[in-house]
């Protein structure tokens, strides 16, 4: 931008330069300072107190002086995009970087909070262990049965079935249902709607999810 000193004001084109610089922070577009009367801007002071490029008399300007001012400022323009360009690149990569750490810290952090419950599950196992092998009556061992189970997992009801000397039908050996006791009933083996019956049949696990307001024994 090529700037008159005086212009609406004796003092408008160095109004102008302290707007681009300081209200608007452009410190990219460059600024030659032109003027006539430099008894109303001194070279010294104005350079030392507005970020201008090149300050120039108009009685000392000539074409050649004016078009390498403007080639040089051109120059230097460039180069400022070109270095700002990079810092964006070198910016949106540190940030990219940044947020690769901290989700590499989320997991880890994760991976270390899952260990430490793998530990506590561990624990937890090795105590229903103990209590079972420390027991011989089977009501006890069902009832610490309970208990952990209660302390592993969300399970208001532990229903333990075995089958009846004859082979035919499931019978509830221990039932819970918060804490208390339920009436004991019989399942044919046989039975096809039972998943009790079914797993007994097919000797597997069956992992069910049942709405609150299903019973399927």
């Amino acid at each position: 931008a090529l700037i008159d000193v005086v212009m609406e004001t004796k003092t408008a084109g160095l109004d102008l330069v302290h707007q681009i610089r300081q209200d608007l922070k452009n410190r990219s577009i460059r600024l030659i300072l032109r003027t006539g009367q430099p008894g109303h801007a001194p070279e010294q002071d104005v350079v030392n107190t507005y970020e201008i490029d090149a300050y120039m008399a108009k009685t000392d300007i000539s074409a050649q002086k004016l078009s390498t001012a403007i080639i040089a400022s051109l120059r230097a323009y460039e180069y400022i995009t070109e270095i700002k360009a990079l810092n964006s690149g070198l910016e949106a990569r540190v940030e990219e970087r940044t947020a690769e750490l901290k989700k590499s810290t989320e997991d880890l952090q994760q991976a270390n909070a899952d260990l430490a419950q793998a530990v506590t599950t561990l624990r937890q196992m090795g105590d229903v262990g103990r209590d079972i092998t420390a027991n011989l009556d089977a009501e006890a061992v069902f009832d610490s049965l309970y208990r952990h189970v209660g302390g592993l997992l969300t399970a208001p009801v532990l229903s333990i079935y075995r089958t009846n000397t004859s082979n035919t039908a499931l019978e509830f050996s221990y039932v819970r249902e918060d804490g208390k006791p339920l009436p004991k009933v019989y399942i044919p083996l046989d039975s096809p709607t039972s998943n009790a019956a079914r797993a007994a049949r097919e000797r597997r696990e069956i992992l069910l999810e049942l709405k609150p307001d299903d019973i399927n024994p």
